[in-house]
């Protein structure tokens, strides 16, 4: 796996950069046609489907979390957590409409495999700036499978919130598709929540579900260790499961944001 670089650009770098940057390396556009997901018909940009940890916001570390297929150790301490919608959260956090978000990107809550499209995670510069950033990767068809992690450094608009995009591409598809989620920093029906926490981000229903609720009954269950010491990264193990304590494997990108360093 390759890492993604760690990439910043500040509201002041965005307003006075030319249209030119866009093709700069590192830098790409999404169609705005963009194709709409597997039976969905018609060409519109789907929904992503997001969950968030309800109480990771409370975490006083982020950095660290390591996807994993295996159960945690009974020995292990840890704690458990329900997944909920992001959509259903009341609010966001109104401290990001002063200050910039930091995105996270931890990897699959799956293992690689041939049966899974090739990904790409954008992240948006709007109404800044009409840019896009690739932040983590999937390519399943080639010698690296992709980017198992990546830190961005977003700014956010009140008004606008945090915009990510994904395309997916299949190998009987010649266009991506693609599926949106537009983050709010405040109320809005519908959208998920920009909060402190973690996330998952899915381009399909967990095991192919078909409630309208595709995160019902599942849990996180994440390691706790110590507090990091200064300049060190303590890693935990962070697991789905549903009812019991068995992993589950969910087509799913694990997220987490908090505030950048000022």
């Amino acid at each position: 796996m390759r890492k993604s670089p760690r990439f910043t650009l500040s509201r002041r770098d965005l307003m006075v950069l030319a249209p030119a940057t866009a093709v700069t390396a590192g830098l790409s556009g999404v169609s705005g046609a963009a194709l709409a997901g597997p039976g969905c018909g018609g060409a519109h940009t789907a929904k992503l489907a997001v969950a968030y940890l309800s109480g990771s916001e409370t975490w006083a570390h982020l950095d660290g979390l390591s996807p994993t297929l295996e159960a945690l150790s009974e020995d292990a301490e840890h704690d458990e957590a329900p997944l909920v919608t992001a959509s259903s959260l009341a609010s966001g956090d109104q401290a990001f409409a002063e200050r910039s978000a930091r995105i996270s990107l931890h990897g699959l809550m799956s293992e690689p495999s041939a049966d899974l499209p090739d990904m790409r995670l954008m992240a948006h510069f709007e109404p800044y700036h009409e840019l896009t950033h690739q932040t983590w990767c999937y390519e399943g068809s080639g010698p690296n499978c992709g980017s198992d992690s990546g830190d961005l450094t977003l700014p956010i608009d009140p008004a606008h919130g945090m915009k990510l995009s994904l395309e997916v591409q299949t190998p009987d598809e010649e266009t991506p598709a693609v599926a949106e989620a537009n983050f709010a920093v405040g109320e809005a029906f519908g959208r998920p929540k920009l909060r402190r926490g973690a996330y998952l981000i899915a381009w399909d229903r967990p095991g192919g579900r078909q409630s309208s609720h595709p995160w019902f009954g599942l849990k996180a269950i994440v390691e706790r260790v110590p507090e990091p010491s200064e300049g060190v990264t303590a890693v935990r193990r962070f697991m789905v499961a549903g009812t019991d304590a068995t992993p589950l494997r969910v087509p799913a990108l694990l997220m987490t944001v908090d505030f950048a360093e000022t």
